[in-house]
This record gives C-alpha cells, structure tokens and sequence, in this order.
C-alpha cells in the first residue's frame, strides 16, 4: 500500500508517500533523502522503485520531499543543509511514531546531498541501525567554490540569492557549505554502511566513496564499498539502477 502523507508544524509541512509493507505487524522501516534540487522520487523513478522493492520483502519506507523542495511548503531559497538535516529529524520521528513501525529497526538512505544528510543523521542520533550513501557527497565547500566565482560576496548579498541553474540559493546556504563536514561526522556511526557510487560520476566523484570508505572502514561494524563501472551521478540505465536496487534491498534485509 502507498499512501501520501504530510507532516511536521504549521507553516513548515513536509509532503510524502509512506510505502506500507504490512501495518498489521511490526516492520523495520527506512527513511530516503533525496538531492539537492531533487525531490521524493528521483530521476527515473529511482526512489519510487526502491520503496516499492523495499516494501515488497517487508519493509516499510518513507519518502519525502525537504523544505522548499517538491510539493512540500517553502520556497526553495529558504532551504539550508541544517535546515535539511532537521527535516530528516522529522521524518524520522515521523516514521517511527507509526503503529506498525518497530522503532529499533530504522534505517535511512540518501542520494547525492541527501547521502551528507544521511551522513548527519546518523553521526548525530543513537536509533539508526543501518545506512546507504546513494553518489553521497563528501565534500561541499567545491560547490561553495564554484557558486563564488558567478557569485562574488558583494554581488551575492546584493542581489540576496544566487541564481544556480534557476534555483535561487540563499546567501545563508552558500555560507554554510564550507564549514559541512559530512565524512567526519559519520565517524560517529556505530552501525552497518553500505556506500555506493558510480565510477564516472562527474557531478560527485568517486573519490568522495573512497574516502567514506576510509573513515569508515576501521569500524566494528560493516562498511561495504560498491563501485558500479562506468555508472554515473544518478544510475542513469537500466543495468545501473538494477544493481543499486539489488544492492541497497540485499543491505537493508541483512541489516535490518
């Protein structure tokens, strides 16, 4: 069953779909964080896909759009990564205060930026049992960088945003970017990461899962590193988005 569901306060609603495997029993549940400018269901349907695989063995998922982003309330240049980081707070409590959620068994995932927030969740909460970084960034302040050089401070704090590809970014975001340090701060996760890139992505290289990877891999707990060949940023064929289904539906029933 998938229903569409919203939550959080007045004046900040953030809008969902909940994939419910079965509400007449206790089930783990995941929760997915999508990209930046992206939204609950991904290029070519990839988050729809994964909830759908997931619910399907019995676990239940909870899709969402972030603040500013989707059919959620706020305008996009209102959107901050803490501010994103608090939304996934929220849609964590959210999914686990549901009946048919067994709260000692949440996992989260996120794609691209959504992987730094997953980074933040987890580092940053003591009831995440498992995790994926889908393409996760490592390293923000290279896109503060580039938004600098068409975007200098003065010009920045004058016109108030910059213009990214017709998303407006605010002047609080860009500031923030530098001082992000999601692969640190998922040092402070004790449970099970499975980190899955792409060989050629060219918007988050790969050398960002490498360096998860090196954080992580000393841990007690597993940390799996899966280099799709030749994939990119968003697992764009068939083949590709196959072996990250797979892959992510194989971690969650394991560790879940």
């Amino acid at each position: 069953m998938e229903i569409p569901v919203v939550f959080g306060r007045e004046g900040h609603k953030l809008v969902g779909i909940l994939h419910m495997a079965d509400c007449k029993t206790k089930n783990p549940g995941v929760v997915l964080f999508h990209g930046f400018t992206g939204n609950k269901i991904e290029p070519h349907r990839l988050f729809v896909k994964i909830g759908r695989s997931l619910a399907s063995s019995g676990i239940n998922v909870l899709r969402f759009d972030f603040y500013g982003s989707g059919d959620s309330e706020g305008e996009f240049i209102e959107m901050t990564f803490s501010g994103e980081v608090e939304d996934a707070f929220t849609a964590v409590d959210f999914l686990k205060q549901q009946s048919y959620i067994d709260p000692s068994r949440i996992g989260i995932l996120g794609l691209s930026m959504g992987g730094a927030i997953a980074s933040y969740v987890a580092g940053g909460r003591d009831d995440i049992k498992s995790a994926v970084l889908l393409s996760a960034v490592a390293d923000l302040s290279p896109l503060a960088e580039r938004i600098k050089t068409q975007y200098p401070l003065e010009k920045l704090k004058a016109d108030g945003f910059a213009d990214y590809l017709g998303w407006q970014l605010s002047v609080r975001f860009i500031e923030e970017l530098p001082t992000l340090c999601p692969a640190d701060k998922v040092k402070g996760f004790n449970g099970p990461v499975l980190i899955i890139h792409g060989s050629k992505d060219d918007v988050v290289p790969v050398d960002a899962a490498y360096q998860y990877y090196d954080v992580l891999k000393e841990r007690i707990a597993e940390t799996k590193l899966v280099i799709i060949e030749g994939a990119d940023h968003t697992f764009n064929s068939v083949a590709w988005e196959k072996m990250v289904i797979d892959n992510v539906q194989d971690w969650f029933d394991r560790t879940l």
